[in-house]
């Protein structure tokens, strides 16, 4: 059983100034300013599965039609619950259809997090460093940044989560709960549920399993019966369902029960146990350099690490007992994915940043996180002249500033190394980490082009069309054809058009096969020969880099005479195909007559549940 506590007792943590509301409002800025730099461009950050819900908030914008989420052709998609979609388009009806707009309310739910993480974290462990260690923590975690960048559930999921635990955590481990603490506990419940599904009613049966676990269940078990919020809460989480269920009977719960359940649970023991060994071990790179911190922590001031536990064990033991219950679900899938786990890192930051801010009560540890950032200082210069040289060879100038960045950031940890305090080394930590991480996604993985999509806007654009068909995938294709014509590809022309281009899956041999056709076709690489040129007009319209650059790549376009040349020769092109009778807009149009075309495939995400 857990120990029942009457008060909870102040974390053992060495003074620290209190924390002024305009250092968390600037880390709050520095976040979102950051992450809006790269948003609104597909060649720094895409992710496969943002292209169901841009898609079908594309749909609800244009046919009013906000109950039923749907494929791009329009064939309902019950897979989640819509209030995801709904974020989605509420930027759509904010701001218009655009790349950045589809993806503001991922930013403002991963600025939630950092909010409620800090409030939560002051509740757990009282010491305001704690607290705002914690928002540094998770402000460069690598997995609440790209959540916050990507038009998906995940975030959405996490921030309503987080809203429920600390609401659960009033409940169950204050004597004196506040009066806001149902509410949050079950209308955060209700909202997980409405955006993701399943994993929102975890938050229930972690909760009372946990007060079942209390020596004081009883009273624990009468402060979680709140009948009002619990009935708005079940609101919340079962309207949609409902309305759905009314509309489309059985089909709508197959739908969402395929993708919930399905067959998603792993029969090889194997599996399950690499899971185990990924999601355990995975904290340690997830929480990185944080957990290296940790590590000479534990070596260097275990007993302020284990009297910071020991006084507040059931804050550690609510914190690992949401983790463990959510380890124990996504174990025994047979699909491994460090987001899902993204719902227990606000509280694993708030634990991380308990204990640290207890090790760095001694002096040691404090001379082992100026080494590291030492180290770290030493690192970036060659890597800064490695990405100069790349940007000289590539022709690359995005990848100079890359280098300047990086040169930036040394001098600037060089600097404020010499004048640190204990507290300030926490913040260092935090601005190098989450400056690497935005100088990659900002400045060289645009270098890298990923999609094609703005090109192909722009060639469809200029030629006034409305509509375009794009290779659906056959059994026939190989597998490079396969992996270039994804759906997503599809979705970021809708999307970067504005919902302006409609487009169509349709098969090559069907395509061409058409002899009163004026749609135009994508396609890519050497499937231009495919079209006979006394029929059809193709224009290069952008192209992504080859999968396996390498340094022997590198090599030789440093060693190539002809350095534009060879850099070519490491980009797959893609076309836009006109037939050869010049474009028609009012032809090209969605009014013209064609054959339906095919639904899209969920070939290129791990959404649909894979194949037994």
């Amino acid at each position: 059983m857990l120990p029942a506590v009457s008060e909870k007792t102040a974390s053992p943590v060495p003074s620290a100034p209190p924390v002024r509301a305009w250092t968390l409002a600037l880390v709050l800025a520095v976040f979102a300013a950051g992450l809006l730099c790269i948003m609104p461009d597909f060649q720094a950050y895409f992710f496969g599965d943002e292209h169901f819900y841009t898609d079908s908030a594309i749909r609800m914008h244009e046919t009013g039609n906000l109950l039923t989420p749907a494929y791009a052709d329009g064939s309902p998609r019950f897979n989640k619950p819509v209030l995801s979609y709904w974020m989605i388009l509420a930027g759509f009806r904010a701001f218009g259809i655009s790349v950045l707009t589809s993806r503001l309310a991922s930013l403002l739910a991963g600025l939630g997090i950092l909010l409620l993480a800090f409030r939560l974290s002051r509740r757990l462990f009282t010491a305001p460093a704690i607290a705002f260690t914690t928002v540094l923590i998770l402000a460069a975690n690598l997995d609440l940044i790209t959540a916050s960048m990507r038009a998906t559930p995940d975030v959405f999921l996490t921030l309503f989560a987080l809203l429920g635990l600390s609401g659960f955590a009033g409940l169950l481990l204050d004597d004196r709960p506040r009066p806001g603490d149902a509410w949050c506990a079950y209308v955060g419940a209700g909202l997980a549920v409405a955006s993701k599904g399943m994993l929102g009613i975890l938050l229930l049966a972690f909760a009372f399993l946990f007060a079942l676990a209390r020596r004081n269940r009883a009273a624990k078990l009468r402060a979680l019966w709140q009948p009002l919020p619990m009935l708005v809460g079940l609101a919340l989480a079962l309207a949609w369902f409902v309305a759905v269920y009314v509309k489309y009977g059985d089909l709508a719960v197959q739908g969402f029960l395929q993708d919930q359940v399905g067959n998603r649970v792993s029969s090889s023991a194997r599996q399950v146990a690499g899971n185990l060994s990924s999601y355990s071990l995975g904290l340690l790179f997830s929480f990185f350099p944080w957990s290296l911190l940790l590590v000479a922590g534990l070596i260097v001031n275990r007993p302020a690490l284990k009297r910071t536990v020991t006084s507040q064990a059931p804050a550690f033991l609510f914190i690992l007992a949401w983790y463990a219950l959510l380890l124990l679900v996504f174990s025994p899938a047979n699909l491994t994915r460090t987001r899902y786990l993204l719902p227990s890192f606000p509280l694993l930051a708030a634990a991380a940043a308990a204990l640290l801010v207890a090790a760095f009560d001694h002096p040691a540890l404090e001379r082992i996180a100026r080494k590291i950032l030492q180290s770290v200082i030493v690192l970036l210069v060659p890597l800064a002249l490695i990405l100069g040289l790349m940007a000289d060879a590539l022709i690359k100038p995005r990848l100079g500033f890359a280098a300047a960045g990086l040169l930036l950031l040394a001098g600037g940890l060089f600097a404020g190394l010499r004048h640190a305090s204990r507290d300030r080394l926490r913040v260092l930590f935090a601005l190098a980490t989450f400056v690497i991480l935005w100088d990659f996604q900002f400045l060289v993985r645009p270098a890298f082009p990923s999609s094609p999509a703005y090109a192909m806007t722009r060639v469809l654009q200029d030629a006034g069309a409305k509509r375009a068909f794009y290779p659906r995938p056959q059994p026939t294709m190989t597998p490079d054809q396969l992996a270039h014509y994804k759906e997503k590809y599809a979705s970021q022309i809708r999307l970067v058009s504005g919902g302006t281009i409609r487009v169509d899956r349709l098969e090559l041999p069907a395509y061409l096969a058409r002899e009163t056709t004026r749609l135009p076709m994508i396609c890519v690489g050497d499937d231009v020969r495919l079209f006979p040129s006394n029929r059809f007009s193709a224009i290069r319209s952008g192209a992504i880099y080859k999968a396996d650059i390498g340094p022997a790549d590198i090599r030789r376009i440093l060693a190539a005479p002809d350095k534009p040349a060879a850099l070519d020769s490491l980009f797959i092109p893609f076309y836009v195909v006109f037939p050869t009778r010049p474009p028609d807009a009012s032809a090209i149009g969605p009014r013209h007559a064609e054959e339906p075309a095919a639904p899209p495939d969920d070939e290129d995400a791990d959404e649909r549940s894979p194949a037994p």
